[in-house]
């Protein structure tokens, strides 16, 4: 159903389309990538190790995933990587710095840095660090972006993943609020046109 769905949207809409299946379904998001046409896979996560809020420890699926991708003649679907994962705490020992160098080495298209829950923004000094350690790799916030803090961010990232600041009084599982959508929206163009 998301593959048929994602589909549509692909035709439909001339912007990148990425795929993404809670916890960690990197073998579905592949799939629905490849029947979908989408660009890009969200990938939880890569490497490391870590609990999620429902109780389960998952581990990192880079060499699967990348296996997989080549078998499915799918070297074009793009991979962005979770540094750290929001809803999950990484094991002891494995730090932010150590986490983002791995994701790196494994070859991820672009890091994505999150909240610790859905719809909290990461912390900027998570974000520095990680843009600091990793100048080259495209870097995006994975959370909690609004009008009051896009600017700080996007001093460091690239770009961002946003869904919940859109809903119905910023709340996950409410329908989209247009007038947010415009709100956030008008921030951004007005810094891409200052840029130019």
């Amino acid at each position: 159903a998301q593959a048929v769905v994602a589909r549509e949207v692909v035709k439909n809409f001339d912007v990148p389309v990425g795929i993404n299946v809670i916890h960690n379904g990197w073998r579905a998001e592949l799939g629905i990538a490849v029947a979908s046409g989408a660009k890009f896979v969200r990938i939880c996560l890569l490497t490391g190790a870590m609990v999620w809020d429902t109780g389960e420890i998952d581990h990192g699926v880079a060499a699967n995933l990348f296996r997989l991708r080549k078998s499915l003649k799918a070297d074009h679907v793009r991979i962005f990587a979770d540094i750290h994962k929001k809803h999950a705490v990484m094991f002891p020992g494995i730090d932010l710095r150590t986490h983002a160098e791995w994701t790196d080495f494994f070859l991820a298209d672009a890091l994505i840095v999150t909240g610790k829950m859905t719809g909290r923004p990461p912390k900027i000094k998570d974000v520095r660090t990680v843009k600091k350690l990793l100048p080259e790799r495209p870097l995006i916030i994975g959370s909690g972006l609004n009008p009051k803090n896009v600017k700080i961010f996007f001093k460091y990232a690239d770009g961002a993943i946003v869904g919940t600041y859109f809903k119905v009084k910023g709340i996950t599982q409410n329908p989209v609020d247009m007038n947010r959508v415009k709100r956030l929206m008008k921030v951004v163009n007005e810094m891409r046109k200052a840029s130019k």
